[in-house]
């Protein structure tokens, strides 16, 4: 489960100071570092900080985002007229509530 705790103010924009300004959230919220188990960010240099959360959390495990990934691809590829088409036919289609409709009357009941 995620909760928003709140937006800080960063001074320091690199790895390092992005990674002691999320400690000392968790410090400040008195959240235990124990229940850290996991890292994810979107692969910007700046994360590279993830290592001096690591030296801080060793078992807090890093994980790429790869939803932000995704969104970069399929952002760069709009690009090309074709494929910002497939993509808005394939996005009207959902948003129509036609494509999940015809899964759900072709689902094999095996």
């Amino acid at each position: 489960m995620e909760d928003f705790l709140e937006f800080s103010i960063v001074h320091d924009m690199t790895g390092k100071g992005l990674s002691t300004s999320i400690l000392q959230l968790l410090e400040k919220f008195e959240l235990e570092k124990k229940f850290l188990v996991g890292q994810g960010y979107d692969g910007a240099a700046s994360m590279s900080g993830q290592l001096y959360i690591r030296e801080a959390v060793p078992h807090a495990l890093y994980v790429n985002c790869a939803s932000h990934s995704l969104n970069l691809a399929v952002g760069s590829s709009c690009k090309i007229v074709s494929i910002r088409n497939c993509i808005g036919t394939v996005s009207s289609l959902f948003s129509n509530n036609i494509f999940p409709s015809f899964i759900a009357k072709n689902k094999n009941t095996d």
